[in-house]
């Protein structure tokens, strides 16, 4: 494993080896071209801590999100205490000062990413204005799925690895977002939005409009896109784009042609979608993809 800086951290007792996962088991130090274009791993693990387990850590230049599966644990962060339990995620920036651990009863099972890159900070910002570091994820959450995508990724060489952990990264960041705002128990708190966000997920591949977006969200198209920007802080559009860049980023490192890559990922004009790649991107498809030759 590759030395990392995990900054300034204290850890008070070792983690309880009870024959379940219980170690960092990925660390990772991202390469240059990871850090200017794509979210990207830092580290993940499935820790199931003992009783005494505490941490404190800062200095850290990462976001953790740690979801909780079984036990209890506490956060004590920006002067406040939370007390975390199965179902919430705990989402913060660990270059200020954490402090975590498991209640002195309970062992308290959770998996975790550090992760940074591309829009960390906004969503980061974003789910602490809109609900604080600890969010209640609803029931049919993805995030354990999720994390466990992460860690199935990491048998990748490391060019592939980033690339398609890119967008995942950017799917799990944008659940938590969505939950933190529903939590938050805001106006923009719609149930479309949410229904908007999986549809373009799933079909980013087709040519889709904001009109046809709309539609399938059962609302007026001025409407959904003005409650969509409220609430998402970007246009519909702009997450769609940004959606598909992620996935051209992460074909790329494949063999498929630019052409095929572009209509992939929902493009019909291969020239559109070179224009916009530069545009975003700082470079065209092919010059992204000799970084990696």
């Amino acid at each position: 494993m590759p030395n990392r800086d995990w900054g300034k951290i204290v850890i008070r007792r070792s983690l309880l080896n009870t024959g379940e996962t219980g170690d960092i088991e990925f660390g990772h130090i991202p390469s240059a071209i990871a850090r200017d274009m794509y979210y990207y791993v830092q580290g993940l693990g499935h820790f199931c801590c003992s009783p005494s387990f505490h941490l404190q850590r800062w200095q850290y230049d990462s976001y953790l999100i740690k979801y909780t599966l079984r036990g209890q644990g506490f956060l004590r962060y920006r002067d406040q205490e939370y007390t975390v339990r199965p179902g919430q995620v705990i989402f913060i920036s660990c270059f200020e000062m954490q402090e975590y651990g498991s209640w002195k009863c309970d062992c308290w099972e959770n998996k975790w990413v550090h992760f940074n890159g591309s829009n960390s900070q906004k969503y980061f910002d974003r789910v602490i204005k809109n609900c604080g570091p600890v969010i209640t994820m609803p029931k049919n959450n993805q995030v354990e799925e999720l994390l466990n995508q992460l860690k199935r990724l990491t048998a990748l060489p490391i060019p592939q690895m980033e690339a398609q952990s890119s967008p995942v990264l950017l799917q799990l960041l944008t659940e938590v977002a969505q939950a933190a705002e529903n939590s938050g128990g805001t106006e923009t708190s719609l149930p479309y939005i949410e229904n908007a966000i999986n549809f373009m997920n799933t079909h980013y591949t087709d040519p889709l409009t904001l009109e046809e977006i709309a539609r399938h969200c059962q609302v007026s198209q001025y409407h959904f896109s003005r409650q969509f920007k409220r609430q998402m802080g970007f246009s519909p559009y702009d997450y769609l784009l940004k959606l598909r860049l992620i996935r051209a980023k992460a074909l790329l490192a494949s063999h498929d042609s630019i052409t095929e890559i572009a209509r992939k990922v929902g493009f019909s004009d291969s020239n559109a979608f070179i224009r916009l790649f530069k545009k975003y991107e700082g470079m065209t498809p092919g010059q992204f993809r000799k970084l990696y030759s």
